[in-house]
């Protein structure tokens, strides 16, 4: 193919990956649209196998389909892409091995399929590959302290190798890799990313919210979470428009609420459950296919019904989890462990008041 026909091809790719992920619609047209835009980048790259350019275009496409794939809740099919995308990325740092924005996609790449693999229950093999990710990063941040986004990457491995920790039942060293993460957020500077940062430093403060609530300290963890709560709060009222910024926000009320339930303020608990409520309701139902989405809405179902019981409102609590059990009927990952990635569930909390309000099992 000659050359300005491949530079016009691949700006053209570029520009519908980038259009259809803005539209951030995850209905099956438009993974189709996904799955033909990978085929055609597949089909180029077969044609010319030793052009890194059309390799990067597919393993870009892999990604794309993947993080559809996840979101409507087909694991498999997302950890089958993402692996593809990390074994296409190796192949091209095998081959360049100084080029570091690829070596940073090989972190990257780790992440997702640890990520879905936790997603599945394979908390085993999701921490290995949590492992290397921040091995991976702290190499080229040690090359390019200056570089924000590295440094920021670095904060986000640390992170989701403290949540997969988390996941497993170790508070402790979970807490310790989310502080070693807020450690790390504090050292970016000359940031051309400000409102990324400060959306990774409010999933920081959720996830040392959750290791201190498991370890009982109730009162830090709901200090860490109004923390994430004010910075989501000021993001979101910069651009409401953002709807993944909504959804930590609603989640972000919600950790705040099991807080307060923990030590047994029930009143002020249920009123941030709803608030989050009130933000997710919505933005469910703009798309019925994430399944995140559908799942953070019922466990902020759940939440109001354990609040509403320690309210000693006992028809408020049966109405919501029934509301929660009906959306949990639906949800394709409902008969499968999962174990979310990012943002930790909203997961019943030690304590007498939680102990008291325990939903009937789902």
């Amino acid at each position: 193919m000659p050359r300005h026909s491949t530079i016009r091809v691949l700006r053209h790719l570029e520009e519908r990956w980038r259009r259809r992920a803005d539209r951030r619609v995850t209905s099956p047209e438009a993974l189709q649209e996904f799955q033909a835009e990978l085929a055609l980048a597949a089909g180029l790259a077969a044609k010319d196998p030793v052009n890194s350019i059309w390799q990067q275009e597919v393993a870009a496409g892999h990604n794309w389909v993947g993080n559809m794939l996840e979101a409507q809740g087909d694991l498999p099919g997302a950890l089958q892409e993402f692996q593809a995308e990390l074994t296409i990325t190796t192949q091209l740092v095998d081959k360049a091995p100084a080029n570091t924005g690829w070596q940073r996609e090989i972190s990257v790449s780790h992440n997702r399929v640890g990520g879905v693999l936790q997603a599945q229950g394979d908390l085993t093999q999701a921490r290995k590959e949590f492992q290397t990710s921040p091995a991976a990063m702290t190499g080229l941040v040690a090359k390019d302290p200056a570089n924000a986004g590295w440094q920021r990457d670095l904060a986000n491995d640390q992170r989701n190798l403290g949540d997969v920790l988390q996941a497993s039942g170790d508070p402790a060293g979970a807490l310790e890799n989310a502080r070693a993460a807020l450690t790390q957020i504090a050292t970016v500077t000359n940031d051309p990313s400000p409102d990324q940062t400060q959306q990774e430093l409010a999933r920081i403060q959720r996830s040392i919210g959750e290791a201190l609530r498991a370890q009982g300290d109730f009162a830090g963890a709901l200090a860490a979470d109004r923390e994430a709560l004010r910075i989501m709060s000021e993001l979101t009222a910069k651009a409401p428009a953002q709807a993944p910024w909504q959804r930590d926000l609603a989640v972000n009320h919600g950790k705040a609420g099991l807080d307060l339930l923990s030590v047994g303020d029930a009143g002020d608990a249920r009123d941030e459950i709803q608030a989050g409520l009130t933000i997710m309701t919505p933005l469910a139902a703009l798309d019925t296919t994430n399944a995140g989405w559908q799942q953070d809405l019922g466990e902020l179902q759940r939440a109001n019904g354990d609040a509403s019981k320690a309210a000693s409102d006992d028809a408020g609590a049966r109405e919501e989890w029934s509301r929660r059990h009906r959306l949990h009927a639906t949800d394709p990952r409902s008969h499968a462990s999962h174990h979310k990635r990012d943002v930790p569930g909203l997961t019943p909390c030690p304590g007498k008041a939680a102990d008291a309000a325990g939903a009937p099992p789902i």
